[in-house]
């Protein structure tokens, strides 16, 4: 083996080596743990929220009226008596259908306008794209605040004006993949061999396209969720006594100086999901970027 051999070598194992590492760091990473743990959680309280709350989350009782945390109570009891930590955990199911079903609507969407537009004929991509600069054009609160008030106030509109005002960012992601796609050496070789466009589509330019789709979609979960309490917070989303977290905060800031965890601890589970759902996605990203070639 030459001396040149050798230090490609090297370097071959180098960068291996430091993929390995990077991938194994951002595993054991603490903050990477706290994350993942604390969505489960979230994920759990969603799925079987009777095992996990104490109490009826809809009962209403006189007696405790903005009971302060005790053993009973944890987190205390809101204006009309109802358990805080029984409602905190029913919202988690509304508060994260918020966040997939809205992403799932934008990932769609914005898949099939952005394979229009990198596949389709110049005018209709010139069509598609001024649309889709429109949609960016205007921020995705007030494009949400439309579709809600010709839909009406409620969590399934609610859902729907999220989903539909991040169509354009995820679109405008799909059609820059398809265009770098669609060039490479490995597309132009099949459609030589004589696969047909839509087998090439499917095969080769889909797949590699939506590579990157999918870290911007778990980040963008947490972004809906946000946006999601931020019209409930508005009283645009979910309707009282709903136990949704923007709903639930929207409610305790009436109460703000005489019982403050009716605002901070909806504001906190808010918070940490988002952080938390970013935290995951970019180690998503950083363990993809590892794994390629």
């Amino acid at each position: 083996m030459s001396a040149a051999e050798s230090a490609e070598g090297l370097r071959v194992a180098s960068r291996t080596f430091g993929r390995v590492a990077r991938g194994r760091s951002a595993l054991l990473s603490p903050g990477l743990a706290l994350a993942s743990l604390y969505l489960l959680l979230v994920v759990l309280a969603a799925l079987a929220p009777g095992l996990l709350a104490p109490h009826d989350p809809l009962e209403v009782n006189a007696e405790l009226t903005l009971a302060p945390p005790s053993l009973a109570h944890p987190f205390g009891a809101d204006e009309s008596g109802r358990d805080l930590l029984s409602r905190m955990i029913y919202g988690a199911g509304p508060s994260l259908l918020m966040g997939v079903g809205a992403t799932a609507i934008g990932v769609v969407g914005g898949t099939l306008l952005g394979l229009l537009a990198g596949l389709g004929p110049r005018a209709i991509e010139v069509v598609v794209m001024r649309f889709l600069d429109i949609g960016l054009a205007i921020p995705e609160l007030l494009l949400a605040l439309v579709v809600i008030t010709f839909g009406g106030r409620s969590t399934f509109f609610a859902l729907l004006a999220v989903g539909i005002a991040s169509i354009p960012s995820y679109a405008r992601l799909i059609r820059a993949q398809v265009l770098a796609v669609k060039n490479t050496g490995y597309v132009e070789a099949a459609t030589a061999l004589g696969e047909g466009r839509l087998t090439v589509v499917v095969r080769h330019v889909l797949p590699n396209a939506l590579k990157p789709l999918i870290v911007f979609a778990t980040i963008g979960v947490g972004a809906a969720i946000a946006a999601g309490a931020s019209l409930s917070f508005l009283g645009l989303g979910s309707q009282p006594p709903s136990p949704e977290w923007g709903a639930i905060l929207a409610t305790g800031r009436n109460y703000i100086s005489t019982s403050g965890t009716l605002v901070l601890i909806p504001a906190v589970a808010i918070t940490l999901t988002v952080i938390s759902v970013t935290v995951v996605g970019r180690a998503i990203g950083r363990w993809t970027e590892g794994r390629r070639s």
